[in-house]
């Protein structure tokens, strides 16, 4: 039996604990069974959950309704469900902890946060992955802007 399958069985009757193994070998069908079935945070589907960006957003803004702290490195390593975590969690206003993760959180954190330039520590930062990242458009951005010089 697939995960899918383990998933789509579970919701017929209510929740079956040994279809919870199945679905835990999953990262999309963990979130989804931990939001539709658990109905809430299930810790034990975290370690798995936190692996893919998808399910991990997913998981932060239905089931927990907040920060997922475990996986919060492999959401910022993608930029698609970053900016949702971004958008969805801290209401576009990432916390430092956050924005120091990559290129683009610090771009929202000047932008919309400080609404300025960074602090010397966080601008050298920045310079350090307008090297890795030279054609990122939010690094251009900031580096260009009268705003953040």
């Amino acid at each position: 039996m697939t995960p899918e399958e383990a998933y789509w069985k579970a919701r017929r009757p209510r929740r079956t604990r040994e279809l919870e193994y199945i679905v835990l070998a999953d990262p999309l069908y963990a979130c989804l069974y931990a939001k539709d079935i658990i109905e809430g945070r299930w810790k034990k589907a975290e370690d798995i959950i936190a692996t893919d960006p998808e399910s991990a957003v997913c998981y932060a803004i239905h089931t927990i309704k907040g920060r997922f702290k475990k996986a919060e490195k492999v959401i910022a390593d993608d930029s698609l469900y970053n900016e949702v975590y971004i958008e969805n969690i801290f209401d576009n206003k990432p916390p430092i902890d956050y924005a120091v993760k990559s290129s683009y959180n610090l771009y929202i954190y000047a932008k919309n946060v400080i609404k300025g330039k960074l602090p010397t520590e966080l601008h050298n930062r920045m310079l350090c992955f307008a090297i890795v990242e030279p054609n990122a458009r939010h690094i251009k951005t900031y580096f260009k802007s009268k705003k953040y010089q």
